[in-house]
């Protein structure tokens, strides 16, 4: 597997990445012989079918199985070789997708910024000084009694 990154505008980075006609048709068929093992088709016993057949039958099913395998062990494989960060899900876009060639696709994602720490220790910091008056004191105090005070009729 061959993989690129571009640095695009800002935090945006493209990943291209190329996966060897091997890897595809390997994939492929390791689908067809796990549904080769499940499959019940009329005509064969369960497990014995050829793989022709299956191919036929299961072509669609095994072509998506196997492009988003492929795309998710590339992709993780890529971010990891060199050291990307993405925040999100990355948009993927590719051309064809055959088994008897190299499937290439391209992955476009934001990374998160590299934050660098300055010097900040030993900074002086003014404190805000709160100053309160005993009138307005008072006045929250006499509003408390006010609202919790019950007048009851006294016989």
């Amino acid at each position: 597997m061959k993989s690129t990154v571009e640095s695009l505008e800002g935090l945006e980075r493209k990943l291209n990445i190329e996966v060897p006609q091997e890897s595809v048709q390997n994939e492929f068929e390791l689908a067809y012989k796990n549904i080769q093992r499940q499959a019940s088709i009329p005509g064969f016993r369960k497990g014995k079918a050829p793989i022709k057949t299956i191919e036929k039958m299961y072509g669609d099913r095994v072509k998506q199985d196997v492009l988003q395998n492929l795309v998710q062990k590339a992709y993780e494989s890529a971010l990891n070789e060199h050291s990307l960060n993405p925040i999100g899900f990355p948009n993927i876009k590719f051309d064809e997708f055959e088994s008897d060639q190299d499937f290439s696709f391209s992955a476009q994602f934001e990374v998160r910024p590299k934050i660098e720490l300055k010097k900040y220790e030993g900074l002086k910091v003014q404190k805000e000084r709160l100053e309160i008056e005993d009138d307005r004191i008072d006045a929250v105090i006499d509003n408390m009694l006010q609202s919790r005070a019950e007048n009851v009729p006294v016989l």
